[in-house]
């Protein structure tokens, strides 16, 4: 969770990077504002019900 500062990537390297996080075995993923929207957006068509979305004042709350 948090900032990943990608908004400058282009889509072939946001693809690299979602998948590795696949590949890492990410189980939930959730990006803030400054991750950029196209990459926000592919994090959330990738990971779908465990995309969470994050940002200021968000209270996000997980079973453990």
């Amino acid at each position: 969770m948090g900032g990943f500062h990608l908004g400058a990537e282009k889509m072939p390297k946001l693809e690299k990077i979602i998948s590795e996080f696949r590949r890492l075995g990410v189980e939930r993923v959730g990006s803030c504002h400054c991750s950029g929207d196209p990459a926000r957006r592919m994090f959330k068509q990738a990971f779908g019900n465990s995309y969470i979305n994050v940002g200021a004042s968000r209270l996000i709350e997980l079973p453990f």
